[in-house]
């Protein structure tokens, strides 16, 4: 990835990251407002957050490993 790519994905995830958590305080606001309880299972948001991160990575790290090891053992090629 060259550095502007990679710039550009940084950029969208911090963006990702901060319209959830506007979004998460905006929907405490209004349950306060209506006088509801907010549930314990929707106070955890980091693991909630975290997890897909977390996916993606390890998932896209998977399939670059396999070429890195195979071209680098010259075992065959990626193709």
């Amino acid at each position: 990835m060259d550095g502007i790519q990679f710039g550009a994905v940084v950029i969208i995830s911090i963006g990702i990251f901060l319209l959830s958590f506007f979004e998460k305080q905006e929907f405490n606001r209004e349950l306060k407002a209506e006088g509801q309880k907010i549930e314990k299972k929707y106070k955890i948001r980091a693991v909630a957050i975290i997890f897909p991160i977390l996916h993606c990575i390890i998932d896209g790290l998977g399939p670059f490993l396999d070429g890195y090891y195979l071209e680098f053992n010259q075992l065959m090629s990626e193709d």
